[in-house]
């Protein structure tokens, strides 16, 4: 059986290799939020209040309207 000329000439690419995921390195918060009102110029998205145990609440933009 004869090799493809490109095999042969070492021209094959190869995939990079995957890095490992650690856990360690997530930053997960959990959170209760307060408030959700429509964004004035978007009608996709939601303006979120969200509490995680700080001072103040968190404001987070999503697009979970669909």
């Amino acid at each position: 059986m004869q090799r493809n000329k490109r095999e042969s000439a070492g021209t094959t690419k190869s995939k990079p290799a995957e890095a490992e995921i650690f856990v360690c390195r997530l930053d997960i918060h959990v959170g209760l939020i307060k408030n959700v009102l429509k964004h004035l110029d978007a009608d996709s998205l939601y303006v979120e209040e969200i509490g995680i145990g700080e001072e103040s609440t968190r404001i987070v933009v999503s697009g979970l309207v669909k």
